[in-house]
């Protein structure tokens, strides 16, 4: 699984998924923080159509 972490004047969110979906979309500011698991990987560009699609609308 890949994540990646961008900060938005939401505040920071966690964008999580494979090769098959996004599966996670959470705000962590605050107290309902995402626990990153150790085995998923940080991927920038694999996210990055969905970075722009989020921004768009935000």
């Amino acid at each position: 699984m890949y994540y990646d972490l961008i900060k938005t004047k939401l505040g920071t969110i966690l964008l999580a998924g494979d090769s098959e979906c996004l599966k996670v979309v959470n705000i962590q500011d605050g107290k309902r923080e995402y626990a990153i698991p150790s085995d998923w990987k940080q991927n920038k560009v694999f996210f990055k159509e969905v970075e722009e699609q989020l921004f768009q609308y935000l």
